[in-house]
């Protein structure tokens, strides 16, 4: 049973609890869970963006990159970028870009 005043996960404190309330808390510990879900997706989107904008050396393309970066996996971005820099492709940016859009339509 929670307890007037106890931290939860991210400091989050738990102002009342009643035996009739427990249901309230019990919501908002899940709300604080999910939310914490998106931020570290959100976090780890953020990060593979700026290392593909890095690696690319293309800040005008941030934007896609988050969106690939929110929708296909890391495993899947990573091997795309892989493909991209092969010795025969010739417009890295322009590859990595059509085979992130054919990915994101499956």
């Amino acid at each position: 049973m929670l307890v007037n005043g106890e931290k939860l996960h991210n400091n989050v404190t738990v102002l009342q609890c009643k035996s009739k309330e427990r249901n309230n808390n019990v919501t908002m510990l899940n709300n604080v869970v999910k939310q914490d879900k998106f931020n570290r997706k959100q976090r780890k989107t953020e990060y593979i963006a700026d290392k593909l904008v890095e690696k690319f050396n293309a800040p005008s393309w941030r934007k896609f990159f988050l969106k690939a970066a929110w929708h296909l996996s890391e495993d899947a971005i990573w091997r795309t970028y892989e493909m991209a820099n092969a010795a025969k492709v010739k417009r890295r940016l322009n590859y990595f870009i059509a085979a992130c859009n054919l990915q994101m339509q499956k």
